[in-house]
């Protein structure tokens, strides 16, 4: 009977340890909610749950996210490496269960990925196996493929890491933009952009190469509006706020807004596709990495395509 109720309390233990340290590595309760698919409130009492046991406080909670204690940075730099094995148990275990996948493929990408490219494909993916699950998670930030948080991530930037293996995806194009009303009938080959006002990606992602571009062609003056986010960056264009730089395979459903065709070398995006090493020989895995590269192939072929709206003679 004893010897029950300490399993029973181990097993507490692990799971309020494992909460303790996903919202440690978020910064926030919802983060680390996220990352484990709990309710906020849920991880909050597990967290309280773990400090009770230890007798100690651990994080220091406020509006704006947790604040680790000292006893608390103690306690994660040990706990960290527990969860580290636990995680490659889990992650070892995935990968011996090759011929059943009983669970959901989880694939993380940026909203614009997820909208514009995969979900709007998606029935093909049923066509080429109808028995696969998924589920499509807008993130914004990268998701954990070491730990599962994710089985597939579709990520902007080259990845690194030797148990990650990456697949190039077709390349991003980017095209100069501005709506109609923004023109005003003027020649969309004669603007100067040092003269116009322009909207564009803020440093939130590091320097990515839209914010290299605008650096080197010396047009940070002109910069009005900066977002983390491509729906508003599209929407500040569409509103006439300025001039963006965007993604073509985002745009094309817009007839308010037309390109402005400029003898410019413009930047472009290259999508990597990663799986974890011991994972990539899942056959339902294989088949939706598969789905993903022909999405993107598919996309970047509607981009060729000529626009509804097209810039004048």
């Amino acid at each position: 009977m004893m010897k029950n109720r300490f399993s029973w309390l181990k097993s507490m233990f692990w799971d309020d340890l494992h909460c303790f340290v996903a919202v440690a590595n978020a910064g926030t309760l919802s983060g680390g909610a996220k990352r484990l698919g709990m309710s906020t409130a849920t991880i909050g009492r597990r967290i309280n749950s773990l400090e009770s046991v230890l007798g100690i406080r651990l994080v220091d909670k406020s509006p704006t996210g947790v604040q680790l204690t000292n006893n608390g940075t103690k306690i994660l730099t040990l706990a960290n490496a527990g969860a580290r094995q636990i995680d490659e148990v889990q992650r070892i275990a995935a990968s011996l269960r090759m011929a059943d996948w009983p669970e959901p493929i989880r694939i993380s990408a940026t909203e614009p990925i997820v909208s514009g490219i995969l979900a709007p494909q998606i029935a093909q993916l049923f066509r080429m196996d109808p028995t696969v699950r998924v589920d499509l998670r807008s993130a914004t930030e990268n998701a954990r493929l070491i730990s599962r948080e994710a089985d597939l991530a579709i990520r902007l930037s080259q990845p690194k890491g030797d148990s990650l293996v990456a697949r190039r995806l077709a390349t991003l194009t980017m095209s100069l933009y501005a709506a109609r009303g923004y023109l005003r009938g003027r020649n969309p080959r004669a603007i100067d952009l040092s003269e116009e006002r322009l909207v564009a990606f803020n440093e939130s992602y590091g320097e990515i190469p839209e914010i290299k571009w605008i650096s080197d062609m010396g047009l940070e003056s002109r910069v009005v509006f900066t977002t983390s986010s491509t729906g508003a960056l599209i929407e500040a264009v569409r509103a006439g706020v300025g001039i963006g730089l965007l993604p073509d395979m985002f745009t094309r459903e817009f007839e308010d807004i037309e390109r402005v065709t400029l003898r410019l070398l413009l930047p472009t995006r290259t999508p990597w596709l990663l799986v974890h090493r011991d994972l990539r020989a899942v056959k339902q895995l294989r088949t939706v990495r598969r789905w993903i590269v022909q999405a993107f192939e598919g996309a970047q072929g509607e981009d060729r395509k000529p626009r509804h709206a097209t810039t004048r003679p």
